[in-house]
């Protein structure tokens, strides 16, 4: 391997965690204190770069948020992946862990983080339509990895698809209510274990 090579490698690790640094700081500035008070300076402050790099990376605050919103996007794809390849075997025992791995990507800090992005890009045009995009595609991917990963166990259930995506929607929502109310629960609503069953019984029809 020739000098210049090992140099050109080590500037592209060198970008890589830069950029790495920079998009988790704006995930933490904005589940920290929301994407209105994110600026590129306090970002670059969380990141320990200076804002001449910052720049040079992300031109514009946007820019930054929806690179960050992408890799939110890709961090919750790999993870959902990366659990469904650990589930157990047997219909029952998968489809209630597929379940509980779809709770927990929806407590998650990246489902968070995109739940405020959703509230401020009402305000927003440009943040919108990406989000939008994004969002739309990374459903699609989860909708049917989820709907893959039962389908040989439910093989007989009628539209799959269709129930997972409504379960998937079913569970946005009450990840929602649960994330903002005062006490993490609303009154009345069900607990996860409740709730877990209800959708169980939602799927098998």
């Amino acid at each position: 391997m020739k000098a210049g090579d090992v140099t050109h490698m080590s500037q592209a690790e060198r970008r890589r965690s830069t950029t790495a640094k920079l998009l988790e700081a704006t995930i933490e500035s904005i589940l920290d204190i929301g994407y209105a008070a994110t600026t590129v300076r306090g970002v670059a402050e969380r990141a320990g770069v200076s804002l001449g790099a910052r720049s040079h990376f992300f031109p514009r605050r946007i820019d930054m948020v929806m690179a960050a919103l992408d890799y939110l996007c890709a961090d919750r794809l790999a993870a959902a992946r990366a659990s469904v390849d650990q589930m157990p075997t047997g219909a029952d025992g998968r489809l209630r862990h597929l379940l509980n791995l779809m709770w927990q990507d929806y407590t998650g800090r990246s489902f968070i983080a995109g739940m405020k992005l959703w509230v401020a890009a009402a305000d927003d045009p440009e943040l919108r339509t990406h989000l939008a995009t994004s969002t739309r595609a990374l459903n699609t991917s989860l909708q049917e990895l989820y709907a893959h990963a039962i389908d040989d166990d439910l093989a007989q259930t009628p539209n799959l698809l269709p129930r997972i995506v409504m379960v998937h929607h079913l569970l946005s929502g009450y990840a929602f209510n649960h994330a903002f109310a005062p006490d993490g629960q609303e009154p009345g609503s069900l607990d996860w274990p409740q709730l877990r069953d209800e959708l169980e019984r939602l799927i098998r029809g």
